[in-house]
């Protein structure tokens, strides 16, 4: 921040100069400007003018214009089949369902979520049976009904007749194994060198049971 400054020179007898700085705020003094010292002894007193700059910053805030457009969106949600529904925002629900009739009432119960976890599995689908119960449920007349349905119930006829041996369609076939792993199950094998190679191949059956013992490998 700068400000105007004024430097009174004093003279005194011997003829040298006392300067008379101005302090800021703190009590501290301000250093002499460089190039305010002149020789001329005819003016006392010397002002110094210096430029303020203000500079202007403006904040921009999109909260205004986010509430706008939110705004917006939600009166434009608000229409159902070119309807606006702003007028339903302050009126009672039992009112509104006062007003439905029974046929009304009922075809708004059938549109449920089916994966409404609130409401019972039975009354998640839009199915209902208006039939009459035609008595108490009995288990074991119930599974042989089924049964004998099915027995008595003749099979649907086949398109193509079924014949015993018969291979119809392509056989699968497994695919190949990636290259990668032939090579990795390739670089399985060991080299022992030939002096246990040919330790082995005179081994008798019975050192080859000990060995097997030894190492493990049994059969258990």
């Amino acid at each position: 921040m700068y400000r105007s400054r004024e430097i009174k020179r004093d003279w005194s007898e011997h003829g040298t100069a006392r300067s008379t700085m101005d302090r800021d705020r703190w009590g501290h003094d301000q250093p002499e400007p460089a190039g305010t010292g002149s020789d001329d002894s005819d003016s006392e007193y010397e002002e110094i003018t210096t430029t303020t700059r203000t500079v202007k910053k403006t904040t921009y805030n999109p909260k205004p214009l986010v509430e706008a457009l939110r705004s917006k969106e939600m009166g434009a949600n608000k229409k159902l089949f070119g309807k606006d529904l702003s007028e339903y925002d302050n009126m009672d629900m039992d009112d509104m369902l006062d007003q439905l009739t029974a046929e009304e009432i009922e075809l708004l119960t059938r549109d449920v979520d089916p994966d409404d976890t609130l409401m019972p599995p039975d009354q998640r689908t839009s199915y209902r049976c208006d039939k009459s119960a035609t008595g108490p449920l009995n288990r074991k007349q119930l599974i042989d009904h089924i049964n004998e349905q099915a027995m008595t119930e003749p099979d649907r006829p086949e398109l193509v007749p079924y014949e015993p041996g018969t291979i119809r369609g392509k056989k699968w076939v497994p695919p190949p194994p990636p290259a990668e792993e032939q090579r990795a199950d390739e670089q399985v094998a060991l080299d022992m060198g030939d002096e246990y190679e040919s330790a082995l191949a005179d081994a008798t059956e019975s050192e080859m049971v000990d060995l097997a013992g030894q190492s493990g490998l049994t059969g258990n």
